[in-house]
């Protein structure tokens, strides 16, 4: 017997019969049984219980059991019924059938052994009552469904003559009702869809269903989804017959344009996410918050940071943390507590140093989210994502510290700038403390050149050292000769000295220096002006672990030149009190900055030599032109507008700006100017010293660039926790619906009408199993393996993926493929995305409606060269862009190539494959070339 128990309920006044068959159905059957002896406790009892039988005495004292039964049917109770008797009458056996009774037992003459199965066969009977009772229930609420939907309804007979055609399938289909009743469904209806309808000869009580394009009169093309039905009549049924006999067919369908719109776009949004994830490889991890142990992480961990997951996996926490940096440890704790107090959605996320098995310190991005909660619903788990990011800081580092460098030379250039000479010497102190201080050094001092000896010049003791002396002083540097340093600086050396043990035995002056200094690292550059030594600039600290980057000597060469200018321009100051005639001179010949003087309407009086070599032009070309005559003519204006607002008050004013040379070059100047007014206040002419920026401006952008790249390859690192995340919660429900729909529908007879329902269930659930099957593809990690590789063959894989979807916009594909190239060493699936990418690229060039073509062509170049060019004559490539093509967000939307990642993958792909990528235009057409060697990386 099931060993579900099954609920029944006893009325017989007969309480001895009564009592015992309570007692072997609870005992031997393990059933619930309530028995009663009287009629009045029987209606609260079957109203009140939901039971499986009820075991009825026919004769009893107020009543008997075919009143009962009669009075069941009134009140719409419809639980199988076995009627019980001591008298043997045929008739009476009838009767209680005739009445509803399931079942008719003579007392006396039926043993109890025969109850199980008559049991089982009542609660079969009523549950396929209650199915029954569910589809007619169902059958009605369609059938005013069907009068109300929003869905088009097309009816046929078996005759193929349509019989109904509802008003949303005149709207759909764009065709009056009137025009396609009483006629033949293959002659109006099936043909105009593509492809058109088949329908089965042969069909009966099953469904039908697809997705096709319908040509709509007005010339649009739909995706209808349509499913046809057998119509039956269930009530004409005969014993003889299989089933019920049909009456015809009926589709309902509906437009899902939209949704195969979507379903397109989603499939090239999942396959542009594929491609990420196969060139961002990262960390996954499940963390037990509880046991503060490492539950799982993937074994990504040991290419990245050279650990086995056995390192970690059921570890507490602790040794991970043992491989953070120190100065990181407690900011990780205070992130793991803060993960209790997340929301549902919410992404932590903390950026630490690890130390990876080589003992190098790695930059670590993490970024964690709620992956299981209690049924308190406090978190249980995380899941978290960890990237590698150390390139990236330390290219942001390197980048920040260059643009940090930039900065402060730009502000000290400008202090210089703007000072006459008494000034000079404060100017120059406070420029010796600032740079000091920014690459930490203890002392900073400014030697020059005079009777071929090195004389004190300035002096300044960095505040912020660590070491501070007393020792080095202006009056002491002047009894020292420094020899064997002068040499070396006058053949334009620059001399780095880590201690005293790197001097040679003859350099006792320059031993005393360094003991003054703090016997620590010591930088010494020589002050170049004219291509000829001017002076000394030092540098110390008393730190012997100091550390000199090349980044560093470059600002200080550079800061050289700017002290060496600036004392330059002291000396000219001093000379200009007089003489204007040596003023001019000075200006033409020793200046390297650019000088002009203009009219308030901008014509030039003035330009010295530096300015003529940055323009190219001899001065007599440039006298009588505008100062504005290289600026863009849209940003003229503003120009003009910060020189309209100069007064007596406010004479001195600083800008930038663009200006383009006569080869098409732009560049950007700086400019530092006075304003000169006459005895009226009236501005009669204007003095400016400018300077090339167009390196500094590059930095500025490549730091924003890089930080722009950071943060997207830090969002794009989370899609695997998220599809990973996402698969899992909806494939454990969906595999308890999957077999909870098999066990029906094995138990289910063969004619049985829920039989569909079970059948549709499990048909269901297994398609929806293969979806996240997919969808768990997303979090797996790339497979980077290089075999041998026929380039024509990936391409050929390619054009199967795009050539349909390029060809239906209209588009000509030409396809020129060489034979018998010789293979080379790739990645298989790496180089198919590659040329899927440049076709859908070049395809987004040619979506204007006009006529185009897209040719892939590959060919051999010399023995180990194979060169494949997609050339497209879309809209073209900005040739000044062709430097920056490949950089992520670098393209301008004007391009129309994408969103200005799709290029830096395919950089990217061809790099992890040894080769080379190149773009040529010639303003018609836009060629991207890709080269690869059988030999090796080009």
């Amino acid at each position: 017997m099931n060993s579900e128990k099954y609920q029944v309920l006893i009325l017989d006044d007969d309480i001895a019969l009564g009592e015992m068959l309570r007692e072997f159905l609870q005992n031997t059957q393990q059933c619930d049984v309530v028995y009663i002896n009287h009629i009045d406790d029987f209606w609260d009892r079957v109203r009140g219980g939901d039971f499986d039988i009820i075991f009825l005495d026919y004769r009893m004292p107020e009543t008997n059991g075919l009143e009962v039964l009669a009075a069941m049917a009134d009140r719409g109770i419809k639980v199988p019924t076995v009627m019980m008797t001591g008298e043997g009458s045929e008739n009476v056996a009838a009767r209680a059938i005739q009445s509803g009774a399931f079942d008719y037992l003579v007392k006396g003459q039926y043993s109890f052994s025969t109850l199980p199965a008559l049991i089982q066969k009542a609660v079969r009977q009523r549950e396929m009552q209650n199915a029954m009772q569910h589809y007619l229930d169902q059958i009605r609420y369609q059938a005013t469904l069907l009068d109300n939907m929003r869905d088009a309804v097309v009816v046929w007979d078996l005759n193929g003559k349509i019989t109904y055609w509802n008003t949303a399938a005149e709207q759909l289909y764009g065709v009056a009702a009137a025009e396609c009743l009483g006629k033949s469904v293959s002659d109006v209806y099936f043909p105009y869809f593509d492809p058109p309808i088949h329908f089965p000869d042969h069909f009966h009580n099953t469904s039908y269903q697809l997705e096709h394009r319908f040509k709509h009169p007005d010339g649009a093309t739909l995706w209808i989804s349509t499913q046809i039905t057998s119509l039956t009549n269930e009530h004409s049924q005969t014993i003889d017959q299989e089933g019920p006999p049909m009456l015809g067919f009926m589709d309902v369908a509906r437009d899902v344009t939209p949704r195969k719109q979507e379903h397109e776009a989603l499939l090239q949004s999942r396959h542009f996410i594929q491609r990420i994830l196969d060139t961002s490889p990262n960390i996954i991890y499940i963390l037990d918050l509880s046991t503060r142990r490492m539950r799982y992480i993937n074994p990504e961990v040991s290419s990245i940071l050279g650990y086995g997951v056995e390192v970690f996996i059921n570890k507490p926490f602790e040794i991970f943390e043992a491989y953070l940096h120190p100065e990181d440890r407690s900011g990780l704790e205070t992130h793991l507590q803060s993960l209790a107090q997340l929301k549902e959605g919410q992404v932590a996320e903390i950026e630490y140093r690890f130390m990876n098995s080589r003992k190098e310190w790695r930059w670590i991005n993490s970024r964690a989210t709620i992956f299981s909660r209690s049924e308190s619903q406090q978190p249980l788990e995380i899941i978290g994502v960890l990237q590698d990011i150390t390139s990236s800081k330390q290219a942001e580092e390197k980048l920040q510290h260059r643009f940090n460098t930039e900065k402060l030379l730009s502000a000290i250039s400008k202090q210089f700038l703007n000072v006459t000479g008494p000034e000079t010497d404060p100017v120059l102190h406070e420029a010796l403390l600032l740079v000091g201080n920014f690459i930490r050094m203890d002392y900073a001092l400014v030697m020059v050149l005079e009777d071929d000896r090195l004389v004190p010049y300035h002096l300044a003791q960095v505040p912020s050292g660590r070491y501070p002396s007393q020792k080095l002083t202006e009056t002491g540097l002047a009894g020292l000769k420094l020899t064997w340093l002068l040499g070396r600086l006058k053949r334009h050396e620059t001399v780095l000295l880590n201690s005293i043990a790197d001097l040679p035995p003859q350099a006792r002056d320059e031993q005393d220096l360094l003991e003054r200094m703090g016997s620590g690292p010591a930088t010494f550059i020589p002050m170049i002006y004219n291509n000829r030594m001017y002076g000394m600039l030092g540098f110390g600290s008393s730190h012997p672990g100091f550390a000199r980057g090349e980044d560093q000597l470059d600002m200080l060469h550079s800061f050289s030149e700017m002290v060496t200018n600036a004392l330059v321009q002291k000396q000219v100051d001093q000379a200009l009190r007089k003489s204007e005639a040596r003023y001019r001179a000075i200006v033409e010949d020793h200046q390297t900055e650019m000088i002009c003087r203009f009219l308030p309407d901008c014509t030039l009086t003035f330009v010295n030599e530096a300015y003529c070599r940055y323009y190219h032009k001899d001065r007599s070309q440039l006298i009588g032109t505008s100062f504005l005559a290289s600026l863009p003519a849209g940003e003229r204006e503003q120009v003009c507008s910060l020189l309209a607002n100069l007064s007596t008050n406010q004479p001195v004013n600083a800008f930038e700006q663009r200006v383009q040379l006569d080869n098409g070059q732009m560049r950007w100047q700086e400019w530092t100017g006075r304003a000169i007014f006459d005895q009226h206040n009236d501005f009669i002419e204007f003095q400016a010293i400018g300077r090339d920026i167009t390196e500094r401006k590059r930095i500025e952008q490549q730091l924003k660039t890089a930080q722009t790249h950071l943060t997207q390859s830090v969002r794009l690192a989370s899609i695997g926790e998220l599809a990973s995340g996402v698969a899992h919660q909806i494939s454990n429900p969906l595999t308890t619906i999957i077999a909870d729909a098999q066990i029906l529908l094995h138990q289910l007879d063969q004619h049985h009408p829920g039989r569909e329902s079970a059948d549709a269930i499990v048909k269901a659930g297994w398609r929806a199993q293969e979806v996240i099957n997919e969808l768990m593809k997303f979090s797996q990690p790339a497979q980077k393996m290089h075999e041998q590789v026929s380039i024509n063959d990936t391409i050929e894989k390619a054009l199967l993926l795009a050539s349909a979807h390029i060809q239906a916009n209209g588009i000509k594909l030409n396809i020129e493929i060489a034979p018998d190239l010789p293979e080379i060493t790739a990645n298989p699936r790496q180089l198919t995305d590659l040329w899927v990418n440049l076709l859908l690229l070049a395809r987004s060039a040619t979506e204007d409606g006009g006529r185009h073509t897209i040719r892939i062509r590959t060919r051999r170049i010399k023995e180990n060269l194979v060169v494949v060019d997609v050339t497209d004559d879309g809209r073209p490539i900005p040739r000044e862009q062709f430097e920056t093509i490949f950089e992520p967000q670098m393209i301008p939307t004007g391009a129309g190539r994408g969103t200005g990642m799709e290029l830096s993958l395919c950089r990217e792909i061809v790099r992890q494959n040894q080769g080379k990528i190149a773009i040529s235009g010639n303003g018609v057409e836009t060629t991207f070339r890709v080269t690869f060697s059988t030999e090796g990386p080009l």
